[in-house]
Order: structure tokens, then C-alpha cells, then sequence
């Protein structure tokens, strides 16, 4: 852990203690579904924030879905009862309304046909070491477009 910023720990699992603190703060919602798809890494703040990528589906007259970005913040000196809160959830895409049929159906186990596709287009990239991690939609256009969760490493030449 750093202290602030974000120590990045992409994984599909979320840890024990975050997955109880994730499942007590959004089982009561009833407009709602959040559904993790993978933690991303935890920061050093007043506690520890925790954040995680994760479909949401809104209970509509159509169900709205969208991929968010969600902030727990654990309490230091808390009592298990109440140890996480939800410190803000971000949308970063959605299929509320939006023309041109984006599916979003996050996967963490990518086809090979859209990996393919990805490193068709980001194969011998200069600058950064970058691994998709989940496939959270596609889109039928001229083609398919396909909206991936990628873990990024950035070069940098310190001279």
C-alpha cells in the first residue's frame, strides 16, 4: 500500500474482508444490482479506500446496464459492524439509452477472438506493457468494437 495513491492489485477476486463490506453495503438496494468484476488495488487515505470495477443493472422498466467504478472506504478503528462505506460510484460506460447497441456483459475470461482483435491493434505498442483483464461489452458497428479493462504499465525514461 501507498501512501496517496493507489497501489494497483488487479484481480478478479476481491479480498475476504472487502468482498463481506461489499455484499453489506449493497444488499439492501432494491432500485439496483452491483455485480464485481475485478478489484483494482486499495489506497492509504482516513482507512483504506478499495476500488473496484463492477457491472451495475439498474431496475428500470428495461434494465440499464453499465460498468462503474466503486470507492469503499474501510475505517480504521472500527468496529466489524460497520467497516466499510460507499465513498462514490463512477459510470464509465453504460447501455441506458445509449444508440448503437452497446452489450455490456463483463467477462473476465476474454474469447480468443476479441484477444485477437486487441493485439491486432496494440501488438509491438512502444511506451507500456498493457493486459486486458476483463471484456466488459461489445458493440456491432462496421464490425464488432469490443470495450476492454486493461492493466497498464508505463515506461518512462528518467533522463
Amino acid at each position: 500500500m501507498k501512501i496517496g495513491g493507489y497501489a494497483i492489485k488487479v484481480t478478479t477476486e476481491l479480498p475476504e474482508k472487502v468482498k463481506e463490506g461489499f455484499n453489506k453495503i449493497f444488499s439492501g438496494i432494491v432500485c439496483a444490482s452491483y455485480q464485481p468484476i475485478a478489484y483494482l488495488g486499495d489506497k492509504l487515505v482516513n482507512g483504506t479506500n478499495h476500488a473496484i470495477l463492477a457491472e451495475q443493472t439498474l431496475i428500470t422498466g428495461k434494465d440499464v446496464k453499465s460498468v462503474v467504478l466503486i470507492v469503499l472506504n474501510e475505517k480504521a478503528n472500527e468496529d466489524e459492524s460497520s467497516v466499510f462505506s460507499l465513498v462514490e460510484v463512477k459510470t464509465y460506460l453504460s447501455n441506458g439509452g445509449t444508440m448503437g447497441g452497446v452489450n455490456i456483459s463483463p467477462m473476465t475470461d476474454i474469447p480468443e477472438s476479441a484477444l485477437a482483435e486487441y493485439n491486432k491493434h496494440f501488438a509491438g505498442f512502444l511506451g507500456g506493457y498493457n493486459k486486458p483483464f476483463a471484456l466488459l461489452a461489445t458493440q456491432v458497428v462496421h464490425g464488432v468494437a469490443y470495450y476492454f479493462a486493461v492493466e497498464s504499465t508505463m515506461f518512462i525514461n528518467q533522463n
